[in-house]
């Protein structure tokens, strides 16, 4: 839906407002306006926690075809690939997280638990069932990550090999798990596509069904991240 990705902004905006708002007025105190507008920000993040409640207590669940049904099927049209044209350079571990909506917990209890080699890089594959295709240039809500610039670089230039059917993204404002991996050290990249508008076609919507995935743009997501870990598995060769 188009307003709820303002509406999140607003959120996090009025997360921000709130402490920043307190602390000023107590370092200021004849900046009265300061404590007036961490009061209207407390405000609105108490109506948005009534409003996220109720969604919770009266909605139902989603069949997530393209959140993140499709990332998964990606996924597993690339492990099946792998499996006949294994990629010199590369030795890939195909990893699927839960509890993503929840703190990116899942992510972060992989990060955690497993041994990984040095020189491991991440391809994060998000809701890329129906819009345009993306490659992000980093992501962060209130502090901006910006990924690795050696991964980007290879990810711009895989994409210019579909002329303009790939366009890079600054920024979703909401996190996806290649974050967990950035903020640990991590090279890491995700592919999304979403709508002109910037928004995920069928966001946590009822809508978000099988019969309203774009197979094209499934198809493409596979074809790109396919030759992507081409490039990748040259430069690690290199």
């Amino acid at each position: 839906r188009p307003w709820l990705r303002p509406f999140f902004v607003s959120v996090y905006a009025a997360l921000a407002v709130v402490p920043l708002g307190t602390l000023l007025a107590w370092a200021f105190p004849g900046a009265g306006w300061m404590n007036g507008a961490a009061r209207i920000a407390a405000v609105w993040l108490a109506a948005a926690l009534v409003f996220l409640f109720l969604s919770w207590a009266t909605g139902r669940y989603v069949e997530g075809a393209n959140d993140n049904g499709s990332g998964v099927a990606v996924a597993l049209a690339l492990a099946e690939r792998w499996k006949a044209e294994p990629i010199p350079g590369l030795a890939p571990i195909f990893v699927f997280t839960g509890c993503e909506e929840s703190g990116l917990r899942g992510m972060r209890r992989f990060l955690a638990t497993a041994d990984l080699p040095p020189g491991t890089a991440f391809l994060n594959l998000d809701n890329v069932g129906g819009g345009r295709l993306h490659y992000l240039l980093g992501e962060g809500m209130l502090v901006y990550r910006r990924y690795d610039a050696d991964l980007v670089a290879t990810a711009r230039a895989v994409a210019q090999e579909f002329g303009d059917e790939i366009r890079p993204l600054p920024n979703l404002l909401l996190p996806t798990d290649a974050l967990v991996a950035a903020a640990a050290g991590y090279p890491a990249v995700t592919l999304l596509a979403a709508g002109e508008n910037g928004a995920i076609p069928n966001y946590h919507w009822h809508s978000d069904v099988l019969a309203n995935a774009d197979r094209r743009v499934v198809e493409l997501a596979e074809t790109y991240a396919w030759r992507l870990l081409v490039a990748i598995g040259r430069r690690a060769g290199a």
